[in-house]
């Protein structure tokens, strides 16, 4: 993908198989790696509210990012108005982080496993499969990468961009 600045992204293209493992590992395996973010982290939030209080479990995935942007935004806003009503200076910086799923490294052996019984060698399965999607996604581009971004095999193998496996990754 060319974005307008002329710059290239690399979305992963794979068959329906993939996503269907990286969705069901953000099921089972994504919720342990919500629970332990930082309330202060908004973007890419899965949405666990039905997620333990009902059998059925939430219709969708992920929160909806524009809902949880103006959560993050207005939060921000809100305290700095607290500190300036208080006499104290206050700055609000917002940084886009580039190329950022390209350079996170995964620490596979920390990722948590579902202690559920049902789901534990399911959970520990997930990851592996998820582990090895992402060192083969990472050596098909790794060529090109390095033309367009000035990555080499040095760096950390990156997440693939497009799946929702990704997201839950990036934020932990």
């Amino acid at each position: 993908f060319i974005n307008k600045d002329g710059g290239v992204q690399y979305f992963i293209d794979a068959p329906v198989e993939l996503y269907i493992l990286s969705t069901l590992w953000c099921m089972i395996v994504g919720p342990e790696l919500d629970r332990i973010l930082d309330e202060g982290c908004f973007g890419n939030r899965l949405d666990r509210e039905s997620d333990e209080s009902s059998d059925e479990g939430s219709s969708k995935l992920f929160k909806i990012f524009h809902h949880q942007y103006a959560k993050w935004r207005n939060t921000a806003i809100d305290r700095a108005k607290e500190l300036l009503e208080q006499g104290t200076s206050a700055v609000i910086l917002s940084l886009d982080i580039k190329q950022c799923f390209y350079r996170l490294s995964v620490d596979w052996q920390r990722v948590p496993v579902r202690q559920n019984r049902g789901f534990r060698n399911l959970s520990r399965n997930l990851t592996s499969i998820l582990k090895k999607i992402h060192i083969s996604y990472r050596t098909i581009i790794s060529e090109s990468l390095a033309q367009t971004h000035g990555i080499h095999d040095s760096t950390p193998e990156g997440i693939p961009i497009g799946l929702p496996s990704s997201r839950v990754l990036a934020n932990w």
